[in-house]
């Protein structure tokens, strides 16, 4: 399980907001194919 969090706008605050997603994946293949389209979202 993978976890990422987006805590804004000063993290460091106890009030600051945040949000977050886990995805579950298997070794392998579905690793591959979350890195390659995160590659793709982020270009």
């Amino acid at each position: 399980m993978l976890r990422f969090v987006i805590r804004g706008p000063r993290a460091y605050e106890e009030a600051a907001w945040e949000a977050s997603v886990s995805v579950n994946l298997d070794a392998g293949e579905d690793m591959r194919g979350l890195a390659r389209e995160i590659e793709i979202f982020l270009a």
